[in-house]
């Protein structure tokens, strides 16, 4: 899409007399980067913060830029929930399809959720800072949660291991996104790869 932005001044003479006056420009913005920018409002101001105008500020166009694309702070939001799911989805997907055929449902979830921390990690921490705002936006992420972690069969034999891996990988991953245990990248990454070990002696 097109923003039209008011902030191109020009001089411009009338006769004997010059003035200043805003030429429109136009910047072209699609809904990604729109979703971006409500990203860094998030990550910089909180989630609290969040609205149509902050998003606009942060983008540096207009408001009915954004409402043109989403009418609503709650649609803004349901914009950022959905790209978020999409993402976790896909890594997932991709992580499923490179490993061995015969590999848990585990394990591609593990790898598929821990490559999308790293490889999206400001648009995670955004995510785990909305939730810790509020208890309405820890619902949607407690939904894809308990969606995901369908493929654990609650009578089968290994189905205590599976909860305490897939628990403590997610724990580990949001530890790590937001900051709250600061440690080299080297040791996060030893970390992962004794979990992953473990998961290994534990899971088929």
């Amino acid at each position: 899409m097109s923003t039209c932005v008011l902030n191109n001044p020009l001089k411009i003479k009338f006769g004997l007399f010059e003035r200043w006056v805003h030429v429109a420009r136009y910047k072209k913005l699609d809904k990604d980067q729109l979703l971006d920018a409500a990203e860094k409002v998030i990550r910089e101001r909180g989630g609290h913060a969040l609205s149509i105008r902050s998003v606009a500020e942060m983008a540096g166009i207009s408001k009915g830029g954004i409402q043109s694309n989403f009418g609503s702070r709650d649609a803004l939001l349901e914009g950022l929930f959905e790209r978020w799911g999409k993402d976790f989805d896909w890594y997932i997907e991709k992580a499923r399809k490179e490993m061995p055929e015969g590999t848990s449902e585990l394990k591609a979830f593990l790898h598929g959720s821990r490559n999308v921390h790293l490889e999206k990690s400001d648009r995670t921490k955004a995510l785990l800072i909305l939730m810790s705002d509020s208890a309405e936006y820890r619902r949607f992420s407690q939904d894809w949660l308990a969606e995901r972690m369908r493929f654990i069969e609650t009578d089968a034999e290994d189905s205590r291991n599976q909860r305490f891996f897939f628990v403590l990988n997610e724990a580990l991953l949001a530890l790590m996104s937001i900051g709250l245990i600061s440690l080299p990248e080297h040791q996060w990454d030893e970390i992962f790869e004794d979990l992953d070990k473990l998961v290994g002696d534990k899971i088929k």
